[in-house]
């Protein structure tokens, strides 16, 4: 397994899933309110969509907070490299922070690299490919 390339995936998803677990806690939400006015086999159906959407909303809520454990053992600039580059749309991220931060653009790859090494170990326990 390429654990890099699993952290990199878990960063540009994040969004949306976060957006994701919103939308499955509104559906559930709203099947509990079908419920109250469901008769017969369409209670049966509406409950079992519930415990099937309150499952993914589980799972999605745990790989949410796998990420922000990754990212609190970061530091500032490696969460705002991390969050540029993968999180929010990367075009242009690299030469954005070059002039932001004041550095080269090499410069700004290297501490990338650094900052997804850490976030990787933090996630993974391991930061090889």
């Amino acid at each position: 397994m390429n654990w890099k390339n699993e952290a990199i995936d878990d960063l540009r998803t994040y969004r949306d899933a976060c957006a994701g677990a919103v939308a499955l806690a509104e559906r559930i939400d709203i099947l509990n309110e079908q419920i109250s006015t469901a008769e017969g086999e369409d209670v049966i159906g509406i409950l079992s969509e519930r415990e099937r959407l309150r499952g993914a909303l589980s799972v999605t809520k745990r790989g949410i907070k796998l990420v922000e454990k990754g990212l609190d053992g970061l530091n500032s600039t490696e969460k705002r490299i991390l969050f540029r580059c993968f999180v929010e749309d990367g075009s242009g991220a690299v030469e954005d922070l070059a002039d932001e931060l004041g550095y080269e653009a090499r410069r700004v790859y290297d501490l990338r690299n650094a900052a997804l090494a850490h976030f990787t170990m933090r996630m993974f326990g391991r930061s090889d490919g």
